[in-house]
């Protein structure tokens, strides 16, 4: 089968109509939180998973949020919001070592859920198109999207051994830690290939796949 082919099989299926990544993050819904809104459709994941549970019977599955699907490249798309995770839990009150361990606490819950989501999605994928082996020579992309600008990234790893209390970035520490954990769980997936992406750059990104 094509990425095309899999995705308009798990589209039809679909109980809901195709969202954007905006639309899938629920700190963007129903306001928008920037002015740069998404517009590239994609099949919004989690109702899908529940009605394959429960029409087949199955106990609860985890999945990514959405699917997509440019050229001949099948994107699962994971959004996980920075600013929802430090507004809420990041508290001024704590030192920069609670505060740390929180988001490692965080981490921790997501080394095994973020591999789980892609591969039960895929095994969704699978039962829907009636073919175990849909993927074999396909191009694949696990997309982990979140909602600060990821740029700076760039320059902040040494910082993370440093954390001065009262100044540190929390929304560039939980990013980064965000980006090391996804790529740590994901190294087993053999043959996928992943991206870590601000939902501000998903429609350049998504158009420039090949």
């Amino acid at each position: 089968m094509t990425a095309q082919e899999v995705f308009k099989a798990v589209e039809a299926y679909a109980p809901n109509a195709p969202k954007t990544v905006c639309d899938l993050n629920g700190r963007c819904t129903p306001n928008r939180q920037c002015a740069s809104p998404q517009t590239t459709l994609m099949v919004d994941f989690d109702p899908v998973k529940t009605k394959w549970n429960i029409s087949h019977k199955q106990p609860s599955m985890s999945s990514v949020d959405g699917l997509t699907c440019s050229r001949d490249v099948l994107c699962f798309v994971e959004v996980k919001s920075t600013v929802d995770f430090t507004s809420f839990w990041i508290k001024p009150n704590l030192t920069d070592s609670q505060n740390s361990e929180t988001i490692n606490r965080q981490m921790a819950k997501y080394i095994s859920s973020l591999q789980k989501k892609f591969v039960d999605s895929m095994g969704i994928c699978q039962g829907i198109t009636g073919d175990s082996h849909f993927f074999d020579g396909m191009s694949i992309r696990y997309v982990l999207v979140t909602d600060i600008d990821l740029n700076p990234l760039a320059n902040f790893a040494t910082q993370l051994s440093q954390l001065a209390t009262g100044s540190s970035n929390w929304e560039l520490i939980y990013a980064s830690m965000l980006g090391s954990t996804f790529d740590k769980t994901t190294a087993i997936l053999s043959g996928i290939k992943t991206s870590y992406k601000s939902c501000r750059e998903m429609d350049n990104f998504l158009s420039g796949l090949s």
